[in-house]
């Protein structure tokens, strides 16, 4: 159901975007196989939280604000332009 598919990037880019603001070195930390930080992120606010919160507000409590998809924008333009070097 594309609907669920869009939403889920539009979710998924605004708990990155909250991630690399509060961890820095979130990638870096990725790569060598450890995701203890990413882990304990959604733990506190994901997991123990979606029992008791519809989806919306749910992120808004885990991002702070409204979910857009302008995190998910500027992900995808970051990693387009930097992999065709345009």
């Amino acid at each position: 159901y594309f609907p669920t598919y869009t939403l889920g990037n539009i979710y998924a880019g605004e708990l990155v975007a909250t991630l690399k603001h509060a961890t820095p070195t979130l990638y870096a930390e990725v790569a060598r196989g450890d995701t203890s930080s990413l882990t304990a992120f959604m733990a506190e606010h994901i997991h123990t939280q979606c029992r008791t919160k519809l989806p919306i507000p749910l992120m808004e409590s885990a991002v702070g604000h409204t979910p857009t998809p302008k995190a998910l924008l500027a992900y995808l333009n970051d990693k387009y332009r930097a992999l065709y070097r345009v």
